[in-house]
């Protein structure tokens, strides 16, 4: 039995290696700062929703939410992380008050990020931004695109 127990623990420590890939972004809780998706609207989230807004994006899955709303779905990334892809979304209602603007914004994250080609860049060090590359664009227009910040900086 002795010799049983450095074994047993040996497996398990190599089975915990085994374990999914973690995210290129690792777990962070990414809060949403600017929705560049119209024109015509302003990107940058009101001071009530600042901090409120988040996505977290594992190797194949994201959730994120608003505070009323919960959103989720399926991640991919290419084989040099440059490029993802977040797919069938699903926004559901959660327990509690929605304050003004929380479903407009769900929807216009679902509108940016919800079935297209995404880079993925990092602007800054506690920053994230996933932009469409699968829209056509006149050199004119800004490209859709989400900016995150990790909250550190």
């Amino acid at each position: 039995m002795r010799r049983l127990v450095p074994l047993l623990v040996g497996v398990l420590a190599l089975a915990g290696c085994s374990g999914p890939a973690e995210s290129p972004l690792g777990a962070t809780r990414w809060q949403v700062v600017r929705i560049t998706d119209d024109p015509d609207r302003a990107t940058l989230l009101p001071d009530t929703l600042q901090g409120r807004v988040y996505l977290v994006i594992g190797r194949d899955t994201f959730t994120g939410g608003t505070g009323c709303l919960t959103f989720s779905g399926r991640a991919w990334w290419a084989d040099d992380e440059s490029r993802a892809r977040l797919s069938d979304m699903t926004v559901t209602l959660s327990p509690g008050r929605c304050i003004p603007g929380e479903e407009d914004t769900a929807e216009r994250l679902r509108s940016v990020l919800g079935s297209g080609d995404l880079a993925v860049t990092r602007p800054a060090e506690h920053g994230l931004k996933l932009t469409r590359t699968d829209e056509p664009v006149e050199p004119w227009q800004t490209p859709r695109s989400v900016e995150f910040t990790d909250g550190a900086g």
